[in-house]
């Protein structure tokens, strides 16, 4: 077992949510060729759950090698909106890369999302590429949330909050053609039935359109929120897809990768 090194608990504001943990697998200490920090940010359609639904992913991340720094963010409530969250996740990734490198990592990172944890990404990427510029390598969404706009079939609580999130000023990157994409990795369940297949499908023939270098990977028989548990087959085949693609990383560049669209067998439904 990979023994790992924290800095648990950092605030990063004043907010009891504004917290992050940098988790460090012992083997890349002192390494010369150090990896991304992968910074984790947790699902819930930011009205509910915390960065402990993604400690045990970040467990399994670590044991394969890969630094992880889950992110606790405010909620949306009374007048908040998305810029806020917005503004939680590049002072997060800002301490959070500060951390790491005083461990011994390098400046650069990978924002991981579960669920809507991956939208909330994909919107403070521009602001992250502002402050922290050529750090940012890639972007993972598991479970993909497919933009700010509410789509057909969409719940009416996701359409509330939707709604709340984009306040005033909250640009949809996804839909944006003037924001520079990182490559980008899109996984989801064949089985969602609060975020459809179809759209991850739409998501990706829209990011190729575009020139940017995205993976869509469909997990058969996942649901939603199958990140959260690595030790089911569908979580812990999200982990292998993820890890795989970070592997690949340094050699995607802006480009068109129409595939590789990835099935699992069918016998995953069994789960």
């Amino acid at each position: 077992m990979t023994m790992i090194s924290a800095s648990a608990g950092i605030s990063y504001g004043p907010d009891p949510r504004q917290q992050l943990d940098v988790c460090v697998p012992s083997s890349m200490q002192g390494s010369d060729d150090p990896l991304p920090l992968l910074v984790a940010l947790h699902a819930g359609w930011w009205i509910r759950g915390g960065r402990s639904d993604l400690l045990p992913v970040s467990w399994e991340l670590c044991q394969r090698g890969f630094p992880v720094a889950p992110v606790d963010f405010r909620l949306l409530q009374g007048s908040r909106t998305g810029a806020d969250l917005i503004a939680d996740v590049v002072s997060a990734c800002t301490l959070a890369l500060e951390e790491y490198q005083v461990m011994g990592g390098v400046e650069q990172l990978v924002i991981v999302g579960s669920g809507a944890g991956g939208l909330l990404g994909m919107c403070a990427l521009p602001q992250l590429q502002k402050a922290l510029p050529g750090v940012v390598r890639g972007v993972a969404m598991v479970g993909t949330a497919p933009g700010l706009q509410p789509w057909d079939g969409c719940p009416s609580e996701v359409q509330a909050v939707l709604e709340h999130f984009r306040g005033t000023g909250c640009d949809d990157p996804l839909c944006n053609p003037d924001e520079s994409i990182p490559p980008i990795l899109l996984v989801h369940g064949d089985q969602d039935d609060e975020v459809p297949c179809a759209l991850a499908r739409k998501v990706h023939a829209a990011l190729v359109e575009r020139d940017v270098s995205s993976t869509l990977a469909i997990i058969a028989g996942a649901g939603h929120r199958f990140l959260e548990d690595p030790s089911s087959q569908a979580g812990r085949s999200a982990c292998t897809r993820l890890v795989d693609w970070l592997g690949r990383l340094p050699q995607l560049r802006s480009g068109s990768e129409d595939g590789p669209i990835v099935a699992e067998p069918t016998w995953l439904s069994r789960f």
